[in-house]
């Protein structure tokens, strides 16, 4: 079984950091063999902002498994990007 590092911080105080957090934390779902869904609405790391209240979402992505069981058998994967609750300054499952 591979090993995989985070080093990134996880807490945030600006946009810029918000968006270094969450692309690379994508990027790992990526490097792990997922492929991200094409449609519409998902979070877009150039642009998106972070929230500064509590338990807010700034977006999501889906992920799928890359293989030939995605056609009989699918298995989807929703990533929603947000602050816990220490209001903006930190990530937090939504």
């Amino acid at each position: 079984m591979a090993v995989s590092r985070w080093p990134h911080n996880n807490l945030f105080s600006d946009d810029a950091t918000f968006r270094a957090w969450g692309l690379a934390f994508s990027n790992a779902i990526a490097a792990a063999g997922l492929v991200q869904t094409a449609d519409t609405g998902q979070i877009n790391w150039g642009t998106v902002t972070k929230p500064g209240t509590t338990y807010t979402s700034a977006g999501y992505e889906v992920w799928r498994f890359n293989d030939a069981l995605q056609a009989t058998a699918p298995v989807y994967i929703k990533v929603e990007y947000g602050t816990g609750a220490a209001a903006g300054a930190s990530w937090g499952a939504l």
